[in-house]
């Protein structure tokens, strides 16, 4: 509050220490009551926007990265999983992301571009600094032995859903132009830069969905999608939570003129010939490429052992 009065933004990316995240339910109940009466009344307020104004952005802002940030610092000591749940990109926020589609770029040269993920070799320099963080914090989270799986239900809107509102594609409406609807501008809730929020579970050994299914004529969630999120969460939940290993070091070893040159899939590599999965399930897929060095004989045998290393639920070193 007294940040509010002087002025200061306090960005939703602020963590407090691990310690300071406990909290007596019983002590402090009043309290946590009126925090989510609160948050209830500020979601009640954010909706009533979106439907006063349906051609813009309101209801469909968030700052879910924050909110896994904030997840994954709680863990730090520990380790664990996270299951960060979202309806569309960040878009403010640390890892916020900028909707960089535009609707000239399908057909042309550059689409291929809106399906990889931001790199850290960027000519722009936003682009490249949300490309490091991305990659420090996908790779800060496997250090410390922590699964993030992200699951996406978007909220969309056609460019045509939006157009036909305002009168038709590139005109205006009763209430003059709709800024949404130039060409080349983006789509509202329908860039959700997927392959970049894959990226942190890429590393971590965690899962990428995207639940699409859209919205019924309320706003809510259809339920297929409903039902799809929920099944994805028991499966993480109730049985993976028997089957899925932890603090995983997996190495290939092969007889003398073959060697493993590199792997491919989840996980991260800090020593070589060793790949670090933070949580490994029964369907993970790993890719090694071998290589001789010398010619191989027709007769001649060679042998190549999988291993991994890995943490039981019990927390023994198996």
């Amino acid at each position: 509050q007294k940040a509010a009065e002087e002025g200061v933004y306090l960005d939703p990316s602020t963590i407090d220490p691990a310690a300071n995240e406990e909290v007596d339910v019983e002590k402090f109940r009043g309290q946590l009551e009126q925090l989510s009466q609160h948050v209830m009344a500020h979601a009640a307020r954010v909706q009533e926007a979106a439907a006063a104004t349906p051609n813009s952005l309101a209801g469909s802002v968030g700052c879910s990265i924050a909110a896994l940030a904030a997840a994954a610092d709680g863990l730090s000591a520990v380790g664990g999983r996270v299951q960060l749940v979202s309806a569309g990109a960040p878009l403010i926020g640390i890892g916020r992301l900028r909707p960089r589609e535009r609707t000239t770029d399908y057909g042309g040269e550059r689409e291929a571009e809106l399906y990889r993920p931001l790199s850290t070799q960027a000519k722009g320099k936003e682009e490249r600094e949300v490309a490091e963080w991305y990659t420090k914090f996908g790779d800060d989270c496997a250090l410390r032995q922590i699964g993030v799986d992200v699951y996406v239900a978007p909220i969309q809107r056609s460019l045509f859903s939006m157009s036909t509102a305002s009168g038709a594609v590139g005109a205006g409406g009763p209430n003059g132009p709709n800024p949404m609807d130039r060409t080349g501008d983006s789509v509202p809730n329908a860039w959700l830069d997927m392959a970049t929020l894959g990226l942190i579970p890429k590393v971590t050994g965690g899962k990428t969905i995207m639940l699409d299914g859209g919205v019924d004529e309320t706003g809510q969630l259809t339920k297929a999608v409903i039902e799809r999120l929920e099944n994805e969460l028991r499966l993480a939940m109730v049985t993976d939570r028997k089957t899925v290993a932890s603090e995983t070091v997996t190495k290939v070893r092969c007889s003398a003129g073959l060697r493993c040159a590199s792997y491919h899939g989840p996980g991260v590599q800090r020593t070589v010939g060793e790949l670090e999965i933070a949580a490994m399930h029964p369907f993970t897929n790993l890719l090694c490429m071998l290589k001789h060095d010398n010619a191989l004989k027709n007769d001649e045998r060679v042998y190549v052992q999988a291993a991994t290393l890995y943490s039981s639920l019990d927390g023994r070193r198996m």
